[in-house]
């Protein structure tokens, strides 16, 4: 491969990773919206209800609780989606890393369920029976289980939610991604980004329908952890 290549393939590269931050970025941001638009509406009602107080209306306890509860609901749940954001910013300090891989594929869902529910659909991610610690690239595993997801989306009908399940095959750790047909008529047909992606990784994909069901699986060779 000629330099000028090269480069223009690292140039792709990095063009499709900011693409996949940006798209996570924007997904996060939208929620973290709704929580301060919520936080804003229960403010204004507790602001009401501080007036009417001063005006020598009564208020119930069970008001002024209801809403205590309700803002400190919404404060828990923005914590919890800047911490995800957080956590996923953090996985490209270092190309290869000792991951969880089920912490990082549930992380990257709960991230991604904001397009899933655009379907009225949703993201499910199972535990494995045993951690799954391996050496790999947590962004870059997070990145292709993300198009995996799209490409699902992209074709199944409203109401059909996906599965993620992790299980090791021999010198494998495998991640499953599957979904009913639902009644699509079209066939699941991978971008050749992921299949790109995969072979950085290093990892295989084999996409296939079950039954009456799509399954990919990506398969990432089992290296024990690394110090």
């Amino acid at each position: 491969m000629s330099p000028d290549n090269n480069i223009k393939l690292q140039e792709q590269f990095l063009y499709h990773r900011l693409g996949f931050s940006g798209a996570i970025t924007a997904s996060v941001t939208h929620e973290l919206n709704n929580v301060l638009g919520t936080i804003e509406q229960l403010s204004g009602l507790l602001e009401d209800l501080a007036y009417s107080i001063s005006t020598g209306k009564s208020a119930s306890e069970d008001q002024m609780n209801s809403l205590a509860e309700r803002i400190a609901k919404q404060t828990k749940r923005g914590t919890v989606i800047i911490k995800r954001l957080n956590s996923f910013a953090h996985s490209s300090d270092a190309e290869y890393l000792n991951c969880n891989l089920f912490e990082i594929v549930e992380n990257l869902s709960a991230l991604a369920n904001r397009l899933a529910r655009a379907k009225r659909s949703e993201i499910v991610t199972a535990a494995p029976d045993e951690e799954i610690i391996l050496w790999t690239s947590p962004f870059l595993v997070m990145h292709i289980v993300f198009l995996i997801i799209k490409s699902i989306l992209s074709i199944v009908k409203r109401d059909t939610n996906i599965q993620i399940a992790f299980t090791k095959k021999n010198s494998d750790s495998v991640v499953s991604i599957s979904c009913e047909h639902n009644g699509t008529e079209d066939n699941l047909v991978l971008d050749k980004e992921i299949i790109s992606l995969a072979s950085k990784l290093p990892a295989s994909i084999d996409c296939r329908e079950v039954d009456d069901r799509f399954v990919v699986d990506m398969k990432i060779p089992f290296l024990a952890p690394q110090t």
